[in-house]
């Protein structure tokens, strides 16, 4: 059963965020052998707690190749 989470991560080397997210464990008979992040969400920016969804920032990781998946190990780290 997966797991929620929160973590405070800096993106892009200078955005503070605070990021929910779910761990979902291995699933070794479909050959996931570790537990990854299954779901992730930014809830506070710079301290603030996000009123709507930061887009832009979404749209930024979302253009930038390998953004997402640096998120992930960050957020596996804590």
């Amino acid at each position: 059963m997966a797991r929620y989470e929160e973590a405070d991560i800096t993106i892009f080397d200078d955005i503070e965020v605070t990021i929910g997210y779910r761990v979902a464990p291995a699933e070794r008979d479909v050959g996931i052998m570790s537990d990854y992040v299954d779901e992730w969400f930014i809830t506070h920016v710079f301290g603030r707690k996000c009123v709507k969804e930061p887009k832009t920032l979404y749209a930024k990781i979302a253009a930038t190749p390998g953004a997402e998946e640096r998120i992930c190990e960050r957020l596996l780290e804590q």
